[in-house]
């Protein structure tokens, strides 16, 4: 116990010596002429010369034998102060990957700094490692805010969970460091995604070329308030959590609360482990909040209820701060005692003897059941009221912690306490001492142990927060998108046309066999293919009518041109290539055949499904676009929105909750897209547009107004027609 003291206090005296060096009173290296040189005077340095914070001193070697004190053997202590400088940067919500937000490409460097001016003036190159399920909802979008922003790029995807976290992943990031071929002064590798992500692309990082900038950006709850603030990475290594890693901070950590919404519930639950440690141990406001709003923060993935709604934010940004002051005077965890190891305890080694159980915990889920031990622990040893103690697992409890888990037997707790014991040279715990108040504690005894869990398992064995195949019902969120395209753009077009063909045959020969494809460019209308029929048809009016009643009747043949709608009735080439249908394909789909019993002259698949949120069956996102479709012709046809022109589509994406029973709920509208055709703004008239227009002429309004109005008058419109089936 005396020698672990001794360490304790030597390991706590290097950080308040470090503190005191980088007040500069210490150093004796000066540089001039382009050389370092040892002065112990710095006033004697010629002027302009350098003088650093650090220093050498040298002094006979303690192994030098007896009677040569100036020229035996020297021994020189070299004392170096290495800043480590980074910056952890919010930006509103959503706006990390909008082009117009620069933060991906120069939010790492000071604003107004001559190096951020510098970067600025030159061309950008960003490697990106993405993590597997960041990438499939948000790779598109990382790629367009570089392609906008004229940044060449590359994006390393890879699967980064927790079972993958070894240093065949973090050389997997190294070999692609290499191939990209990267300046590792001006062009930090990106991490997109989860704890896991951060992790080996800053390992990766601080080992390429011995230190090369990373960025983090934090896609989860848990990494936004914990992985992306510190300056630890790492991997696991032969069964023990993070045993391989540096302290090499990332040159920032840039943060975006919007990546939280398509997290299932309970990983925004597990993030608040996290965030409930650094309440216990330093802020009984942040503790305060997580009580009274924990249930909403998970329902609403942090995202605030109205532009007045300060919680969200203040939550997050109280978590960062507590974290950041205890890390940042302590990077190279100097000083072993530290409050940011409450519920890391024995936290960590729960966490991998859980992996691949029906029990498996997540990372915040094994801090809060150790949290809860600890917090009990303190109870024990009479530093912690039995209120206190009963509120602090009661937020956790409402938080979707876990405050017990039955991997964590004394036998477990025996084992990983040894291993803390030794690779913190001590117990080293630290214990709430009352709402937001903590103190370290050692050398508690195997009684006190004891006791402790007599009375955990009696208040938290059957209250617990049940994590039990977990993986099998987890909630999740996820974007789901369907599109439609009006009648004039091109595929509506040509289907229409083939309908048009196959309808007017059948008028008159109930019995026709059609296969008739169209095709069209360029002011031509094409139909093929093999068709018998007894109707006598003019497909040349067919093909012209169509076009005429979708509303094409204006074709220039030049790309620059506003007035053309890109095809005309009138004067569009109309090409026929009809046969009869061959002999093989009549004998092997109807000749001889009896009505029942008639096969397909087309062969394909497809698949589809009903859904029960719509009262037509239909996915509501493919409801809602074709419905959008619908008023886009309506407006234009009815005059309303005269100035649009037929090509048109519709994109609808909404937001989903997977529910644990595999059922899905529609949330909201993420996003809405249309794109269609119109006249010139400000400049095309409704007489020259619109044939046939005979009344009061009108000029066409600005962009401006166009969207303005087609926001109210065919997406508001369209949506407040729209009832679930629900009601």
């Amino acid at each position: 116990k005396r020698r672990e003291k001794e360490l304790r206090s030597n390991l706590c005296g290097q950080g308040s010596d470090r503190s005191s060096m980088a007040t500069g009173a210490n150093g004796n290296l000066v540089r001039y002429d382009d050389t370092w040189h040892i002065m112990d005077d710095a006033n004697k340095a010629p002027a302009g010369s350098e003088v650093s914070l650090c220093r050498i001193d040298t002094r006979s070697s303690e192994y030098a034998p007896e009677g040569q004190p100036g020229a035996g053997p020297k021994a020189w202590w070299s004392k170096s102060w290495i800043p480590f400088n980074y910056r952890v940067v919010e930006v509103p919500s959503g706006d990390l990957l909008n082009p117009e937000c620069d933060a991906l490409v120069f939010g790492h460097l000071e604003p107004g700094s001559p190096e951020r001016s510098d970067a600025m003036a030159s061309p950008q190159r960003r490697l990106v490692v993405i993590d597997e399920k960041v990438h499939e909802l948000y790779g598109d979008r990382v790629r367009s805010y570089f392609t906008a922003r004229g940044v060449a790029h590359e994006l390393l995807v890879l699967d980064t969970v927790e079972e993958n976290k070894s240093i065949e992943l973090t050389l997997e990031i190294c070999k692609k460091m290499k191939k990209f071929n990267l300046d590792r002064r001006r062009e930090p590798v990106i991490g997109i995604g989860g704890g896991v992500c951060l992790d080996v692309v800053g390992l990766a990082a601080s080992m390429f070329r011995r230190r090369t900038p990373y960025i983090r950006v934090p896609t989860t709850a848990l990494a936004y308030v914990d992985a992306s603030v510190g300056a630890k990475n790492g991997c696991n290594f032969l069964g023990s959590k993070n045993r391989l890693g540096t302290y090499v901070p990332p040159v920032a950590a840039l943060l975006d609360s919007s990546f939280f919404r398509t997290q299932g519930a309970r990983d925004i639950s597990n993030s608040l482990g996290e965030m409930c440690k650094m309440g216990i141990m330093k802020s009984e406001e942040l503790l305060g909040l997580l009580e009274k709003h924990a249930s909403r923060l998970i329902a609403d993935r942090f995202q605030p209820q109205s532009k007045d709604d300060t919680v969200p934010s203040r939550v997050l940004q109280i978590a960062i701060e507590t974290m950041l002051e205890e890390l940042t005077p302590n990077l190279w965890e100097d000083c072993l005692d530290r409050l940011v190891d409450f519920g890391h305890g024995v936290g960590q080694c729960l966490e991998m003897d859980s992996l691949g159980l029906n029990v498996e915990l997540m990372h915040g889920e094994a801090v809060a059941t150790d949290m809860s031990f600890m917090t009990v622990l303190s109870n024990v040893l009479g530093h912690l009221s039995d209120s206190d103690r009963d509120r602090i697992l009661g937020i956790l409890h409402n938080c979707g912690l876990p405050t017990y888990h039955p991997v964590l037997t004394r036998d477990f707790f025996k084992v990983a306490m040894e291993d803390r014991i030794k690779n913190s040279l001590g117990m080293r715990l630290p214990l709430p001492v009352g709402m937001g108040k903590a103190r370290m504690f050692n050398d508690v005894t195997d009684e006190q142990f004891e006791a402790t869990f007599v009375l955990w398992e009696s208040l938290c064995k059957h209250s617990t927060v049940s994590v039990a195949k977990s993986k099998a019902r987890m909630e999740r969120v996820f974007l789901f998108s369907s599109e439609s395209v009006n009648e004039g753009h091109p595929d509506k077009l040509c289907d229409q046309v083939s309908d048009a063909v196959l309808d007017a045959c059948l008028a008159e020969d109930p019995k026709s066999k059609v296969a008739c494809e169209t095709a069209a460019k360029d002011n031509m209308v094409m139909v093929a293919g093999e068709i018998t029929t007894q109707t006598k048809l003019d497909y040349e009016k067919v093909v012209r009518g169509v076009v005429a009643k979708i509303g094409f009747d204006s074709y220039v043949d030049d790309l620059s041109s506003v007035d053309s709608k890109g095809l005309c009735n009138k004067t569009c080439e109309v090409l026929v290539r009809i046969n009869k249908q061959s002999p093989d394909i009549a004998g092997g789909v109807h000749v001889g055949k009896d009505d029942m019993d008639v096969g397909a002259g087309d062969q394909g698949i497809m698949f589809g499904y009903a859904s029960d949120e719509t009262e037509d069956c239909m996915p509501l996102t493919h409801s809602v676009a074709t419905k959008l479709g619908k008023k886009l012709t309506d407006v234009r046809k009815s005059g309303k929105l005269w100035w649009l022109r037929p090509d048109g589509k519709t994109q609808v994406t909404i937001e989903y909750l997977q529910k644990a029973d595999g059922s899905v709920e529609p949330k909201k509208f993420h996003t809405i897209v249309i794109s269609t055709q119109h006249a010139e703004p400000s400049r095309a008239t409704r007489c020259k547009e619109v044939a046939g227009y005979t009344g009061a002429d009108e000029t066409a309004p600005s962009m401006e107004v166009m969207n303005r109005l087609i926001v109210e008058e065919v997406i508001k419109a369209t949506l407040s027609e729209i009832m679930l089936k629900n009601g």
